[in-house]
């Protein structure tokens, strides 16, 4: 539905793993950052490699699939009206679509 959520709702789906006050952003990023570049570059570059591949065509296939779906959505009238509103700084109106 497209809904913001909150860094509290993120880490309780799974989809953050940590946490952290705002103003600590730039100091925990650069300690990941340090954390990662201290590891050789061969490394994970093929940790990436052995996590994607197996799955690297599915990805491919699924992002086609998608942009052809989302194509065929192009000028149908929820797309007029969601772009409608958003040029018209309002919110869309979707009734009756």
């Amino acid at each position: 539905s497209a809904e913001w959520m909150s860094a509290q709702e993120c880490l309780a789906a799974g989809l953050a793993l940590e946490v952290f006050p705002h103003e600590e952003f730039i100091v925990r990023t650069l300690e990941q950052a340090q954390k990662l570049a201290a590891l050789p570059l061969a490394s994970l570059v093929q940790t990436k490699a052995l996590v994607m591949d197996p799955i690297r065509q599915q990805l491919k296939d699924v992002a086609r699939i998608e942009n052809r779906a989302l194509g065929s959505m192009v000028g149908q009238p929820a797309n007029r009206e969601a772009l409608a509103a958003f040029r018209e700084k309002r919110p869309a109106d979707f009734t009756g679509l």
